[in-house]
């Protein structure tokens, strides 16, 4: 029997909706179920709101600052306080194993474990390429994580975005999520996404388009996008603009979403990039044909073709045709639906999270 007195530390931004906190959830259960101690500390929600699931015992803590809605350069500015507040964090709770859920994050718990006898893994949570990832920021965030005992990545494209001497302490592991529901047999007309109304990333304005071009030839086909967020306006008024209200539903984040997306005809993301998509994978493995955009890393999930479809970033007119492709041919979506089940093996839970306690504990 393992040692009740091990330790883990999960330091993240909020445990609210979203793939990250989905994340924290499956792993802080998965250590709380083998005895460990787990403690979760969150930086980025002064109120400490707890929307996953977790098992009784797992305690939070969370930094009582301002938090929610910094600017960047607001959020190096108070960059001290949480490093002191991830410093006390660790010296009260003495962690055998500590692990950040972002680069970001992982920078700050090096700077806070200067002679605290922690393991330190940092996970990659995105396109460390992507527009939302200045040169600087990269090499910033580098230098100072550098030092990590572990670094855990969700594609080989992330891998081989960052300085050789963080890679040869890299692992690269695909997301544990849990898959507890599978598509139905009998499907609705309707297409769905999940994700944060966020469409510098998620890009929601391209599927609003291109459901508008697509639902000009199937207009009994409804769109539902699950998930909260700042462009829920903007997301708002782009369906007035193009004339498909009632056809377009904008739905907050519930944790029934699984239920509710299980009878959908299809799953479409539409984002510019991602580090791997959780609410892709578990619409993929799940068995509801899936279409991406095709952001780097995306193809180590999707063969297209094969699987599923990849289309064009940015480029409503493309991501109709392949909606329209799958719709208008249900015995590609089926074999497609068929091939995506048959990868839980490689995605799945129980594989991916003994990679990630190989590569936390060492």
């Amino acid at each position: 029997m393992e040692n009740q007195q091990q330790r883990i530390l999960i330091v993240t931004a909020s445990l609210r909706f979203g793939g990250v906190e989905r994340m924290v959830q499956n792993i802080a259960n998965y250590y709380q179920t083998r005895g460990w101690k787990v403690l979760i500390a969150t930086l980025l929600d002064p109120e400490g709101k707890v929307s996953v699931s977790l098992n009784p015992g797992i305690e939070t803590t969370f930094f009582k600052n301002e938090g929610q809605g910094l600017s960047g350069f607001k959020k190096w500015a108070i960059a001290p306080k949480w490093i002191s507040f991830i410093r006390q964090t660790m010296r009260d709770f003495k962690p055998n194993c500590t692990l950040a859920m972002t680069f970001k994050i992982g920078a700050l718990c090096q700077k806070a474990r200067h002679r605290i006898p922690t393991r330190l893994t940092i996970r990659e949570t995105s396109d460390p390429k992507s527009a939302a990832r200045s040169r600087f920021s990269n090499f910033l965030i580098y230098h100072l994580a550098k030092q990590a005992d572990s670094f855990i990545f969700q594609t080989e494209w992330e891998k081989s975005c960052c300085p050789k001497s963080i890679q040869k302490k890299g692992h690269v592991v695909f997301n544990p999520v849990i898959v507890d529901f599978e598509a139905s047999k009998v499907t609705r007309p309707v297409i769905v996404t999940m994700g944060r109304l966020l469409n510098f990333q998620k890009r929601h304005d391209v599927l609003i388009r291109a459901f508008a071009i697509f639902v000009q030839n199937h207009p009994e086909y409804r769109l539902e996008i699950y998930g909260d967020g700042p462009d829920k306006t903007a997301d708002q008024e782009l369906i007035a603009q193009c004339h498909v209200e009632g056809k377009v539903a904008l739905i907050p984040a519930t944790k029934d979403v699984h239920q509710k997306i299980a009878g959908a005809s299809l799953f479409v993301l539409s984002s510019d990039f991602e580090g791997m998509s959780n609410a892709l994978l578990e619409a993929f493995l799940a068995g509801i044909p899936t279409i991406s955009t095709d952001w780097p890393g995306v193809n180590e999930i999707i063969s297209s073709g094969t699987n599923g479809l990849l289309a064009p970033r940015d480029d409503p007119k493309a991501l109709a045709d392949a909606m329209s492709l799958l719709v208008d041919d249900k015995e590609k979506a089926q074999r497609f639906s068929e091939a995506a089940k048959k990868e839980r093996w490689k995605f799945g839970f129980d594989r991916n999270i003994a990679l990630y306690a190989k590569a936390i504990e060492g």
